[in-house]
Order: C-alpha cells, then structure tokens, then sequence
C-alpha cells in the first residue's frame, strides 16, 4: 500500500507499507517503508487467523474487489467484451488518433495478493490514488494488530 488514508480521528496520513499473512505459521507480518524498525510480526493463535481470513474473504469479500472497483473487465461482460471483440472501441481511438490504454507504469497505490488453498491466486492492483471503503477497512483492521495495547492504570 502506498497512499493516503484516514486514520480512526479523520486525520490523514501516510501509509507506505506491506503485510503478509502466512496462514500456515499463523504469523502476520507488517513491513512499514517509513519506520526505522520495518518490519514486525505478530504470531495469532489458530482461532485468531480463522476469525482474521473468513474477515478478509466474507466480510470484506476480496474476491469481488476486481469487479466491484472496475480493476479488470468481468469475463462475462457483455458491453465491454463487444467493444474490444468487434473493434468498436478501437476504432474510434484510431479516428481520433489516440493509442489504446495500456497498463499503467509505475508503483501501484494499493495491490492485494491473495492464494487461495486451492492455489488460485488472485492479483489485484490498482493505479488511482483513491483507497476504496474495503481495501481500507483491511488496512486499518490489519494495522490494529501492530499498535501498542492499552495499559490499565
């Protein structure tokens, strides 16, 4: 993640950070670019990863992110599938004497990597510097595991 977020006050701040959830040793790992410490790891107890993974794919439904924040065409779509198939699109970029979209270059602002057990692995990177409601809401429910506990006087 490299971009701007809203921390729980409304403030804005910084995020230029990776975390690494590794379901099999159960250990969460935040790499923070801006901190001089870096990297730290949390190790959840079985019934923390459990709760934390059905969070990220039920609740917050990764899986869906692609078409919900229009990051790849839907396979199934049937306005975008004839503007490429049938040129149409094309055309009119050759008419008016633009170049196709390409990929963006660069660094993403916000890029999820997830695989599944099945081996599925999905990639989902996004180029505008606008954080949507649920990649955000990972973010900052991942970010909760690395902040100090409160201490009770």
């Amino acid at each position: 993640m490299h971009t701007e977020v809203y921390d729980g006050y409304g403030d804005m701040e910084m995020a230029d950070c990776r975390f690494t959830i590794d379901r099999k040793s159960r250990v969460l790992t935040m790499t923070d670019f801006q901190a001089e410490d870096g990297e730290q790891s949390v190790t959840l107890e079985g019934g923390q990863m459990v709760k934390l993974l059905r969070y990220i794919v039920h609740t917050l439904e990764i899986f869906m992110w692609e078409q919900d924040y229009c990051l790849k065409p839907d396979e199934d779509d049937f306005f975008t599938d004839n503007l490429f198939d049938e040129d149409l699109y094309g055309d009119d970029l050759e008419e008016s004497g633009e170049d196709m979209p390409t990929e963006p270059e660069g660094r993403p602002f916000w890029r999820v990597q997830v695989e599944y057990s099945n081996h599925t692995v999905q990639d989902i990177s996004s180029y505008d510097d606008y954080l949507p409601e649920r990649p955000e809401e990972l973010y900052l429910s991942l970010l909760e595991y690395f902040e100090p506990e409160d201490e009770e006087f």
